[in-house]
């Protein structure tokens, strides 16, 4: 009985220390509705409908602003087809790879492209965002086979998180 008063009295207290410190410390409320940036398509690897990003949109998150490119990416627009001295890396990977709160050239993969492009000559590096909040590992493989493949990387990276 002493133990169960206990555990009672030590929820209770990460109850109550919880509701203080959201009420002193509230979190910003996110300026993004998920409805907003997703849209339906057909995967034809999956022969189903999945989300994906809205292509060509631009959106507003905690000050940050971030944009889709034509092909449904938060990255730069790409040509499927490479130049023979391009070295292409695919990210594929969910909201962490996305970067939803920071700039789009403070991002995971936008730092590898300009650290592989500053020390190396010779070689133009390219790494491409393929991330989405709330990819799932069917998702993933949907992504893969529908897009990743069309850009001819030399390396893909799948981040799950």
């Amino acid at each position: 009985m002493k133990y169960l008063k206990f555990i009672i009295s030590l929820i209770l207290s990460f109850i109550i220390i919880e509701s203080a410190i959201r009420l002193i410390y509230p979190q910003p409320i996110d300026s993004v509705l998920y409805e907003e940036i997703f849209t339906s398509r057909y995967s034809e690897s999956l022969k189903e409908n999945i989300r994906s990003l809205k292509p060509k949109i631009s959106r507003m998150k905690n000050g940050i602003e971030f944009a889709i490119n034509d092909d449904g990416l938060r990255d730069y627009n790409y040509d499927k087809i490479k130049d023979t001295n391009t070295y292409r890396i695919a990210l594929i990977g969910s909201s962490v790879n996305f970067g939803f709160n920071v700039h789009l050239n403070e991002t995971f993969a936008k730092r590898l492209e300009y650290y592989l492009n500053k020390n190396v000559e010779g070689k133009k590096y390219e790494v491409i965002i393929f991330g989405r909040p709330g990819y799932n590992s069917k998702e993933y493989y949907g992504i893969f086979k529908d897009k990743v493949i069309q850009y001819n990387p030399d390396l893909i990276i799948c981040s799950i998180v």
